[in-house]
């Protein structure tokens, strides 16, 4: 698998994850919406496969749903695991960082970091 390839697997697998959270109770409020939002730019991926990936999350959640709304520290629990199978923990932890920053939830990403795995 090529970098490139494997740049895309990762970006897919961090859409993946924070739909998952967003829509495991069935809801989409506002602060949910704004992060997505926020992520689609930083991602770079096309409508049209962003679109793809969240139907197959809504395929995933439809009768799992659990309630509470999205845990960020959860996200990146599960985000940072899958990364640390390819890159390096400084590679892995700055691009969470910047994740944390673009969905505006550092305190999250600090307190997934002091849980560990």
């Amino acid at each position: 698998m090529t970098a490139l390839n494997e740049d895309q697997e990762m970006k897919e697998f961090v859409l993946r994850t924070l739909l998952f959270e967003v829509l495991k109770d069935g809801k989409i409020d506002a602060e949910e919406k704004d992060a997505v939002q926020a992520l689609g730019p930083v991602l770079q991926l096309s409508r049209q496969r962003a679109g793809e990936i969240r139907d197959e999350v809504l395929k995933s959640v439809q009768g799992a749903q659990t309630a509470g709304s999205v845990s960020y520290v959860q996200l990146f629990q599960t985000v940072r695991k899958k990364l640390l199978e390819q890159y390096q923990p400084d590679v892995t932890d700055n691009y969470l960082e910047m994740l944390a920053k673009t969905l505006k939830c550092q305190k999250a990403f600090f307190e997934s970091l002091s849980l560990g795995f």
